[in-house]
């Protein structure tokens, strides 16, 4: 069985075509769209449903030191203005969002952003030439964002980032464990000692160090905590989700 957000059925759909063609055997893949409140529900609530996954959950905001904060809000500022938004085919940084009303919604994150008054660092652009009509969003850089607006504690999902400056390392942490959700986390430094010392303390599924890249390889199991859920796909870890444990005791004599 496989089910996916309800905008985004087109890819599991293709996947279970290509699935047929190389010769999975009828049934053993299945694919049901529809929306949460009808599909979803009768999925959860069906007795012959042995297990549900769901994964959820972006990069809430970046964490920036303090005393390095103006150097790297000058550096993100600068590449910031050179995205390009655009579609598919234009091959440029950022595409379209997939609906009108998740369009709605980023929009909304970044109104109330400038009614609070929270600066605008830097604004990318959407390109000329682009399709009327699209779920287009130019990609917004504010910061510094209080540690309590909806920026640093809600989820956008969409092209908005948001900086935050921290104190020193025990701030840092503090800062990336208060939101309620936990999926993956970056942590830059040139600290050797620093790099595994945080990310134990993280609370999230997944750490990058030095780089980013949500997801990762196939072999890296993929899940979040808190309200970005529990369990694990991909990697050995998952198959143990899709499993059960059976105990056999022999008594011998």
């Amino acid at each position: 069985m496989l089910s996916r957000a309800e905008d985004a059925c087109v890819a599991p759909v293709r996947m279970a075509q290509l699935a047929q063609e190389v010769g999975f055997p009828s049934g053993a893949l299945n694919v049901v769209t529809g929306i949460g409140e009808e599909a979803g529900a009768a999925l959860a609530s069906h007795p012959g449903i042995d297990f549900l996954s769901f994964t959820g959950s972006p990069e809430v905001g970046t964490l920036v030191q303090r005393s390095i904060y103006d150097k790297f809000v000058a550096q993100v500022v600068a590449r910031f203005k050179q995205l390009r938004v655009g579609s598919h085919a234009m091959d440029l940084d950022c595409g379209p969002l997939i609906s009108e009303n998740q369009k709605k919604r980023v929009h909304s994150f970044i109104d109330r952003a400038k009614k609070d008054g929270i600066p605008v660092l830097a604004e990318a652009q959407i390109a000329d030439g682009v399709p009327s009509g699209g779920f287009y969003v130019a990609p917004v850089l504010f910061g510094p964002v209080p540690r309590d607006n909806a920026l640093a504690c809600d989820e956008v999902f969409g092209p908005v980032l948001s900086i935050i400056a921290f104190e020193d390392e025990a701030d840092a942490v503090k800062l990336a464990n208060a939101t309620e959700f936990g999926l993956v986390a970056g942590i830059w430094t040139r600290d050797g000692a620093r790099h595994m010392r945080v990310a134990k303390k993280m609370r999230c599924g997944q750490v990058f160090v030095n780089g980013y890249g949500a997801g990762g390889g196939i072999e890296l199991p993929f899940g979040g905590v808190k309200k970005s859920g529990h369990g694990r796909e991909k990697g050995m870890e998952a198959l143990h989700e899709f499993s059960h444990t059976k105990t056999i005791v022999f008594k011998h004599g």
